[in-house]
Order: C-alpha cells, then sequence, then structure tokens
C-alpha cells in the first residue's frame, strides 16, 4: 500500500475508488495539488477529490471549484487532523489518500 493512503473497513457500495482529501489554509499550491490529482489517468468514476478549507477565507478562484467530482468543505482554523478527519468523514472512495497542498 503506498504511503499516506488507507483502505476503508466499510460495507458501502461505491463506484469512487479513490477519495483525495486535501486539507488547505489557502496557500498558493492548492491549484498545484487539485490539478495533479485530476491529470491522473483514471476512469472518470474511479476518484473525487475533497478540499478541505482550514483557513477561514474563502478559496481563490479557480476551475476545478465547479466540477462535480470535486467537494469543499470548511472547518475554520480546526487545525490540520481535525481537517483530515473532516474530510475523511464525508469520503466516498474505497481508499483515502491524503495530499497535503
Amino acid at each position: 500500500m503506498v504511503s499516506g493512503m488507507h483502505k476503508r473497513q466499510n460495507n458501502l457500495t461505491s463506484e469512487t475508488l479513490f477519495s483525495y482529501i486535501i486539507p488547505t489554509i489557502g496557500r498558493s499550491s492548492l491549484d498545484v495539488a487539485v490539478k495533479s490529482v485530476l491529470t491522473q489517468d483514471f476512469s472518470r468514476a474511479d476518484f473525487e477529490i475533497i478540499v478541505v478549507n482550514d483557513s477561514g477565507n474563502p478559496l481563490q478562484k479557480a476551475d476545478w471549484l465547479s466540477l462535480p467530482r470535486v467537494r469543499i468543505i470548511n472547518t475554520n482554523r480546526c487545525e490540520r487532523c481535525f481537517a483530515r478527519n473532516s474530510g475523511a468523514a464525508i469520503a466516498r472512495g474505497n481508499y483515502l489518500a491524503f495530499l497535503d497542498d
């Protein structure tokens, strides 16, 4: 298993294989992090991206914000571990991958 990737133990049926959870505090590298996942060679139903905005401010405008496979949640300065756990709690994928921006 790849470092940073965890298999979920659940009985849910899902077409989503991977959930990429990206906690952020509004860094400029967020755009690069999200686009790096979007350019992976997966079929369209294989993954989702969950951006956990922990900055307390709105995210900068980006073209990927309106994509259906990208979900945004806000945790309002609760720190990285809370942001990661919040993303994991709503993830639909069988495998979780954590990617810091």
